[in-house]
């Protein structure tokens, strides 16, 4: 190389493989990566999805060609009792995201996981679910990929980042729940 290229550029083989040139970087591989990551206890006792304020990330892609691919990593609990249960969903802006949850099926929930309940007096327990989904929202607006919570008992209600029973003691446990978030380039899918 004989010359420095222009901003944005980078160093590659030609197309003889002779020499080094100066191009245009690609568009491709990860273009933006945004995280957000909770480790405070959560405790919901509403039966309708509840936003996770501290698990909510945006992202504005730079084509539409571009697809998000979204990671989660949630654990919770629910207190003792058959119905005690809750569950954890993904949202796109304030819409529950199709296929990255289950799928609508009578009056089941929808979700990327289901938090345990303390069924038999083990309210210690947490329940753990990491989830990947590739979304091809097709847009150059800004778009906020957030994480909600339910709980199924109103009573006992659910907790997340730690069990129900959550004592001051060795054998309990505090955890940390996360969402990252990926643009990728369109030229490598």
């Amino acid at each position: 190389l004989t010359s420095l290229g222009t901003a944005g550029q980078v160093v590659q083989v030609n197309s003889g493989a002779t020499a080094l040139e100066f191009a245009t970087a690609s568009a491709g591989g990860i273009l933006q990566l945004k995280s957000a990551n909770d480790s405070s206890k959560r405790t919901t006792t509403s039966q309708t999805y509840t936003a996770l304020s501290n698990l909510s990330v945006s992202i504005t892609p730079a084509s539409t060609s571009n697809k998000i691919l979204i990671l989660c990593n949630v654990a919770g609990a629910g207190a003792n009792g058959a119905n005690a249960g809750g569950a954890v969903a993904l949202y796109r802006n304030g819409s529950i995201l199709a296929g990255a949850n289950g799928a609508a099926d009578g009056s089941r929930t929808r979700a990327i996981g289901q938090l345990s309940s303390g069924n038999g007096g083990q309210e210690w327990i947490l329940n753990g679910h990491s989830s990947i989904f590739l979304d091809n929202p097709a847009s150059t607006s800004s778009l906020t990929y957030q994480l909600y919570m339910r709980c199924q008992d109103t009573g006992g209600g659910s907790t997340l980042n730690s069990a129900y029973d959550d004592g001051d003691s060795a054998d309990r446990t505090r955890v940390s729940s996360n969402i990252t978030v990926m643009e990728i380039g369109s030229t490598i899918l």
